[in-house]
């Protein structure tokens, strides 16, 4: 018999399969997380910042949402505060895409 995880033991078994989020969907759901928690930083003396995806192309088939500068300033114009800004480092914003 293997160990189990804690994440399967708390459960009382595996975890279900979750679907994946497609491209389509991701910023969606991005844009929508942040509409409901930017508003509540300023509040709280939180600043939020974004760092755009590295390496900026799929990943083990995983969707990316934060790739190309069209992404960075859709994601920005939709939470438009000092509140929300981003991190970036020459390598991630540097990188060519594929």
């Amino acid at each position: 018999m293997s160990p189990r995880s804690t994440s399967e033991s708390a459960r009382g078994g595996r975890m279900p399969r979750r679907r994946c989020v497609t491209s389509a969907e991701l910023p969606t759901n991005l844009v929508a997380f942040l509409r409901e928690i930017v508003p509540a930083a300023p509040q709280t003396g939180i600043r939020l910042a974004l760092h755009p995806d590295d390496p900026p192309w799929p990943l083990f088939g995983l969707a990316r949402v934060v790739s190309t500068a069209e992404d960075l300033r859709a994601i920005l114009a939709a939470c438009d505060t000092l509140a929300s800004g981003l991190t970036l480092r020459v390598g991630a914003s540097a990188s060519e895409s594929r």
